[in-house]
């Protein structure tokens, strides 16, 4: 592993003192933007938190310096939303699996458009590869119980119930977001 990304593993032993020079910019510049958005963002502070943390969790199986740029790159976007979005007509969701957050990371955020209209947006993380998948899915008029995701087509049967959310899809190759969530506020 290498010890560039975050104060867990600033005590652990460098195994690539090059590669951790080499990103000491972007780490100290993604803090910095992390700190920011804990203090102007209105987003749940737990859900800042939580997806730090996962994102810690995939930066450290990176092995190559693109792997770390592409990881950089993202949260930094990530935390850019967070900040600049009103979060204030905004769940978060994360999904479970067995009771605790899923090994295939997926996180989701619902936007309260209108009174009936909602966006979905995501991402799921492909464990160890680092790849992601985008979701993006707006209700249909007041049909708030099927949704296509526009990234890829697929349906999905949706089901909000207060802090949990639960998305089913018949179709095989859809099964990356389906799944149970919970909320974070």
């Amino acid at each position: 592993m290498y010890c560039l990304c975050t104060q867990a593993y600033a005590s652990r032993s460098c195994s690539a003192p090059k590669l951790c020079e080499a990103f000491k910019p972007q780490k100290e510049q993604l803090m910095a933007l992390f700190q920011q958005t804990n203090f102007v963002s209105n987003a749940p502070r737990s859900i800042l938190h939580i997806t730090h943390s996962l994102w810690d969790k995939r930066i450290h199986l990176c092995k190559t310096p693109s792997c770390f740029t592409a990881q950089f790159n993202q949260r930094t976007h990530e935390l850019n939303e967070f900040s600049t979005l009103n979060q204030t007509l905004t769940q978060h969701f994360i999904k479970y699996q067995d009771g605790k957050i899923s090994t295939q990371q997926v996180y989701l955020q619902i936007h309260q458009l209108e009174q009936n209209k909602l966006k979905i947006d995501g991402y799921a993380y492909h464990l160890p590869q680092l790849t992601q998948q985008h979701f993006l899915a707006y209700s249909q008029n007041s049909n708030l119980t099927r949704i296509i995701n526009n990234e890829d087509g697929c349906a999905y049967n949706i089901k909000l119930y207060k802090g949990l959310l639960s998305l089913h899809s018949d179709q095989k190759t859809c099964r990356i977001f389906a799944g149970n969530y919970r909320r974070y506020d």
